[in-house]
């Protein structure tokens, strides 16, 4: 049928299927493995695989242009757009320096990437990390589909983002499912969503429901 919705999630928040999760878990312990080194490691194919794959799950974050962006992003602990470029760009320097055996790069590439929180992100998709339990703390969310862009859900979630957005596609009304747009840690949501209701107040759909005319408004 023409027109006919197809996709079960919102934009990327599509989950990995369990072979993708599991080479992914694999890249990135041998891409930490490749952080433990005091010395140029040798050339493997493995190895350049692994930081290919790792860099391209930081890219994914940057570029929000794949069904399953935003479980990439949550399952790296929300990096920001900006970290996770920096991250992608220092795992390529790291990968050029073992493929072409140039000691002087990898070095500075690997001193830049445990300063960055690479290995916490790492850590995360792992399941060997987790966010830390802030008393109260919450999550601002902005909603959107992909067949309307203009047309965005702005509210908060004492939960995962995921859980709320989960909760909202499954409401008898949603035809299409929402994904997400952008999401902040907070430390007071509720105060968070009322400020940035206030704000947004004159580009407000309904006074009854928390959507918001992005054509009119600038976030």
């Amino acid at each position: 049928m023409e027109g006919k919705v197809a996709q079960k999630w919102g934009f990327g928040m599509a989950p990995p299927k369990p072979g993708t999760m599991t080479a992914r878990n694999q890249a990135c312990e041998i891409f930490l493995g490749l952080l433990r080194l005091d010395e140029m490691p040798a050339v493997s194919e493995e190895a350049l695989s692994a930081i290919s794959t790792v860099k391209g799950l930081f890219n994914r974050v940057v570029r929000e242009d794949q069904w399953d962006w935003f479980t990439v992003a949550s399952q790296l602990g929300h990096p920001s757009r900006r970290i996770s470029g920096v991250i992608a760009q220092e795992s390529t320097r790291l990968r050029t320096a073992i493929k072409h055996g140039d000691t002087t790069v990898f070095a500075d590439a690997r001193v830049n990437l445990l300063r960055l929180p690479t290995r916490r992100c790492l850590a995360m998709n792992l399941g060997r990390a987790r966010m830390a339990d802030e008393s109260g703390a919450g999550w601002i969310y902005v909603l959107s589909t992909r067949e309307d862009p203009s047309l965005l859900k702005v509210g908060m979630t004492v939960r995962s983002v995921e859980e709320r957005v989960k909760e909202i596609n499954a409401a008898t009304g949603v035809a299409i499912p929402f994904g997400v747009r952008r999401c902040w840690r907070v430390s007071d949501p509720r105060a968070a969503e009322r400020l940035a209701h206030q704000t947004l107040q004159e580009f407000r759909v309904r006074n009854d429901r928390e959507f918001f005319d992005f054509l009119s408004a600038t976030l």
